[in-house]
């Protein structure tokens, strides 16, 4: 089957009628990365595209409370922006190592969710930062929570009039003391596919642990929060005991399988390994800034 026709949107609430009114078969397309694939593989048709690129959905912007960010703004925008390398580190470093740098100058936050793949690597950071997800159906909007999006390897929420318009992240409050990582495994340097990745996002007060989100991608259907391991550290220090603790439990939030990149088996270990790591990166973070607020008062007294 062969696109028979391409239509443009100019404006978002175009794109969102062009997409109620479809017929079956019609796609959208905006980097196209995933799609071109798809399409000259066979694993997807399409008679229509829908070009979302002249849509004015490509904005992120910053205020007091969140950063919006437009479905079709670029991976490569997302890895350049200040505010969400400032505010939101594990989005930061997913966009800044997904696939190469040509990939994304084209792929965009919208397809890399839409796809639905278990491994994409800006979900599980949008995981741990409780994301919430701009839909429009015609004139109707509605916002859907990221950890209600996925039901399946590449399936979601959305019906064939849906369209996903804009991704919300909220803030932490400064007082919050907001921490977070992204830890990915692949095995080639460049263009990877993800063995398993991982996002922490940490928020502290007074020392402990006062709410923490643990996202793990490519170990099930969908990308999962590991909510054993998130329980046991509510209330905790970050002690070792404590971070060996969770990581042992999120080994048991997950259902891993065999798969051409890797076993269940390694899978797991590499999620015990991650977490891990991504605590114990986070409490050097937190016990190194301990330190110098400590050597700074002293030096005022």
């Amino acid at each position: 089957m062969f696109v028979q026709s391409v239509v443009r949107a100019r404006s978002e609430v175009e794109a969102a009628w062009l997409v109620y009114e479809g017929k079956p078969a019609t796609r959208l397309i905006a980097g196209g990365t995933d799609l071109m694939l798809q399409l000259r593989r066979g694993q997807r048709q399409a008679l229509a595209l829908i070009d979302l690129r002249r849509s004015g959905m490509d904005h992120i912007l910053e205020n007091e409370h969140a950063i919006c960010i437009g479905a079709t703004a670029t991976v490569a925008a997302l890895a350049q922006h200040p505010g969400i390398r400032a505010h939101f580190p594990a989005l930061h470093t997913a966009a800044a190592t997904l696939a190469s740098q040509q990939i994304r100058n084209l792929a965009t936050i919208g397809g890399n969710i839409c796809n639905a793949s278990p491994a994409a690597d800006l979900v599980t950071p949008l995981l741990a930062y409780d994301a919430v997800l701009r839909v429009r159906r015609g004139d109707d909007v509605r916002e859907v929570p990221v950890d209600r999006f996925f039901t399946g390897p590449g399936q979601h929420v959305l019906t064939q009039q849906d369209l996903l318009v804009e991704v919300v992240v909220s803030k932490p409050l400064p007082s919050e003391g907001e921490r977070s990582r992204f830890l990915k495994l692949g095995f080639r340097g460049a263009q990877v596919i993800a063995v398993v990745n991982a996002a922490v996002s940490l928020r502290l007060r007074r020392g402990l642990v006062a709410e923490t989100h643990i996202a793990l991608g490519a170990v099930a259907p969908t990308a999962v929060r590991a909510i054993s391991a998130e329980r046991l550290l509510r209330g905790e220090k970050l002690t070792p005991e404590a971070i060996a603790a969770a990581a042992e439990a999120a080994v048991d939030d997950i259902s891993p399988i065999d798969d051409v990149r890797s076993t269940a088996g390694y899978r797991r270990r590499v999620v015990r390994n991650f977490v891990r790591l991504a605590l114990e990166e986070i409490a050097a973070q937190v016990a190194a800034e301990t330190a110098h607020g400590s050597q700074r008062s002293r030096s005022r007294a």
